[in-house]
């Protein structure tokens, strides 16, 4: 039973029976002084604690006693001893919160700002021992990445998610961690009055821990590690997907099927180019668009699970379809650019055979300067596109060879899975 002592207006304890008893008998303490023991809801003379041995008449207390200490559990924890208390918790950078502290109970919203709450909001909350806060933040990011196994969340919905938790740990994080303090003060001094050793416990209980840093770290990435591990283990029994729709279940059902959406793809984009000419500038305009699709449709397959023989084909038809379309596009461009040039000196042509018939808008005038300009360049215009076309000759012939040896390279990897599995892989026939 611990018992506290009002003397002199001075609040004096906690002590024992027997203390109380040998301070009595040494006349330091009178049976008619106050006293309050937990339980009680006022302060009571010292005679009436119970095992109380008096050795000393009654006297009256020259002056009134301060208020009774507040019934055990409560939070108003005030004066001296509070803000002494409330340094032993917080410990190291307790001026800071202080400050923080004051003004915020200067606002109405009672929030200030938090500049490393806002940066490492998980450590620190760990650092400080805001274990229950740290343990919201790593169940918001376990969400997240559920989410983005799930439903493949967007970046940008993942993006702000992280800035909005950064946000409210930065404005919210000096007031959640006065009520953190408030509240652990209040469990370990409900009287608001604490002797060396709950001071101590106080002092254990609060203050930094560079290890929870490191444990919540390790924790978070636990965390994501069997996420990441669940997800990927779901998606190998569940089978992987095509992009033409299709799952499989089995490797060689896999490979089947990314085969079938393979030549869909070549088929969709290639089987409007058959027969054409190259050196038609329009026809290369669709070729390299065609390429160019393919490439695209390639990365969209889903690849898990597939036989390594089928993956490095298409990853070889990836890099030389890019390579060709390239090649394509530089010539048309300089093809397109002559043609520009060439269409321009007509117009202008025009204009002047126009003048020189007496009327700039008189057809006659027009075509008769246009038949005088095309009688002098168009030999000029086509040996402007022959030089062009020798220009990029050497890097066509190149690609050509390229996309022939590809081509033998398919029906190799057709004639190996068609063994390998016992299922016939047709390349279509052009």
């Amino acid at each position: 039973m611990q018992i506290y002592i009002a003397k002199e207006g001075q609040q004096l304890g906690p002590y024992t029976i027997e203390q109380i008893n040998a301070e009595a008998a040494a006349g330091r303490i009178k049976a008619t002084d106050l006293a309050w023991v937990q339980g009680w809801t006022a302060w009571q003379p010292v005679s009436t604690v119970p095992g109380f041995v008096t050795a000393s008449p009654p006297n009256l207390p020259p002056e009134a006693p301060p208020p009774p200490p507040p019934v055990p559990g409560g939070n108003a924890l005030a004066g001296l001893e509070h803000e002494t208390l409330l340094r032993a918790f917080v410990g190291k950078n307790y001026e800071y919160y202080a400050r923080k502290w004051a003004a915020a109970d200067q606002k109405p919203n009672k929030n200030t700002w938090n500049w490393a709450a806002f940066f490492l909001s998980l450590w620190w909350t760990a650092y400080r021992k805001m274990y229950r806060y740290a343990l919201v933040i790593i169940g918001i990011v376990a969400g997240e990445t559920i989410c983005e196994y799930l439903f493949g969340l967007p970046g940008a919905v993942s993006s702000g998610i992280n800035i909005a938790i950064a946000v409210a740990y930065g404005l919210q994080g000096n007031r959640w961690y006065r009520l953190h303090a408030e509240q652990k003060l209040s469990q370990l001094a409900p009287t608001g009055i604490a002797d060396e050793a709950t001071r101590l416990r106080i002092a254990r209980a609060g203050g930094t821990s560079s290890g929870a840093v490191v444990a919540f770290t390790i924790g978070l990435f636990v965390v994501l590690f069997a996420i990441g591990f669940v997800a990927a283990m779901a998606k190998m029994q569940g089978g992987g997907g095509t992009s033409s729709g299709q799952t499989a279940s089995s490797p060689k059902d896999r490979t089947i099927a990314t085969w079938k959406a393979y030549q869909k793809i070549e088929h969709d984009n290639l089987s409007a180019l058959q027969g054409g000419n190259l050196d038609n500038v329009a026809k290369s305009e669709a070729t390299i668009k065609a390429f160019r699709n393919i490439v695209f449709g390639y990365s969209q397959l889903d690849l898990d699970g597939v036989v390594q023989l089928l993956i490095d084909h298409l990853h070889h038809r990836i890099k030389t379809l890019s390579r060709a379309a390239d090649v394509l596009e530089s010539r048309y461009g300089d093809i397109v650019g002559a043609m520009k040039a060439r269409d321009n000196d007509i117009k202008l042509s025009r204009k002047v055979g126009g003048v020189l018939a007496g009327d700039e808008n008189r057809q006659g005038g027009s075509d008769f300067a246009e038949w005088l300009y095309r009688l002098g360049t168009d030999e000029d215009f086509q040996n402007q596109l022959e030089q062009i076309n020798e220009r990029h000759k050497p890097e066509i012939e190149a690609m050509s060879q390229e996309l022939s040896q590809l081509e033998e390279e398919e029906k190799g990897v057709a004639t190996e899975l068609t063994r390998k599995y016992d299922v016939e892989f047709i390349i279509p026939s052009a």
